[in-house]
């Protein structure tokens, strides 16, 4: 079976429905496919003895240049290698390679979404520790699953935060009619992150703390719901997320250095 075959075979089993050699007049060349998924992520796909670094290049900036989740991704035969410094470019560039045997596909570089204009922002040596696999995810092309994660380890901290202030004795939360509402640790253990975020806006006198980070739970909390989202997002939902995730992450990471 002709690699190009099991390529195509294993794009129509992880679900993309597969256009044989499109052509259209803004394509840089026309590709061996164009695979389009679930979540409207497009794949344009080559097989070919080596990687052709000026057709990398310019798919690099076609991909730019789209709206959508667009990637590009160079399938080679198994005993083909690729030099590190021409592997460091192709990651620079977010172009994937896949070594394609006879019976499987292998990634060996991460195709990333090359119009994501967004970049996750410089982390402290602390912040590094703590958000590794965030950044991990979102260097690989994963930016919903980043940002998610991102959310999750500020949920943590928070929680974790606002269970130690409460031990201390500092805080006391009131409604607007300045009535107490009592929370125990068991249950602000179990808060999800919106929930935190209506926490935090209860506590009687907040500190600069107290408040900022309430703010970025606030904040963050809406694109969250709507990444949790398991179905398919609506074009809109999708470019807001796409949007608004890269100044997102510095909320979260300003709110995680002020818990630290």
């Amino acid at each position: 079976m002709s690699i190009v075959i099991v390529y195509a075979n294993w794009m129509v089993d992880e679900g993309f429905k597969l256009v044989p050699e499109p052509f259209d007049l803004e394509y840089p060349n026309t590709p061996v496919f164009r695979a389009e998924g679930s979540s409207r992520d497009v794949y344009y796909g080559e097989v070919s003895s080596y990687v052709n670094m000026k057709r990398a290049e310019d798919w690099a900036r076609y991909g730019r240049a789209c709206n959508g989740d667009t990637r590009y991704v160079v399938g080679l035969p198994e005993n083909k290698h690729v030099p590190m410094k021409q592997l460091a470019r192709l990651r620079e560039l977010g172009v994937g390679v896949y070594t394609i045997t006879e019976t499987s596909v292998i990634c060996i570089c991460d195709p990333r979404d090359l119009s994501f204009k967004a970049e996750f922002p410089e982390l402290s040596k602390k912040m590094k520790r703590k958000l590794k696999h965030a950044r991990d995810l979102f260097t690989q092309g994963h930016w919903r699953d980043a940002f998610l994660e991102a959310c999750r380890i500020l949920e943590t901290e928070a929680r974790s935060y606002l269970i130690k202030s409460m031990r201390s004795g500092r805080v006391r939360f009131v409604n607007g009619k300045g009535v107490e509402v009592v929370h125990s640790e068991s249950a602000v253990s179990r808060m999800t992150l919106g929930q935190l975020a209506n926490a935090f806006a209860l506590l009687e006198r907040p500190t600069q703390v107290d408040s900022r980070v309430g703010e970025a739970l606030k904040r963050i909390n809406p694109n969250r719901v709507t990444g949790t989202h398991s179905g398919k997002l609506s074009l809109t939902e999708e470019r807001k997320l796409r949007d608004d995730i890269g100044k997102q992450l510095i909320v979260i990471i300003n709110a995680m250095d002020m818990l630290s």
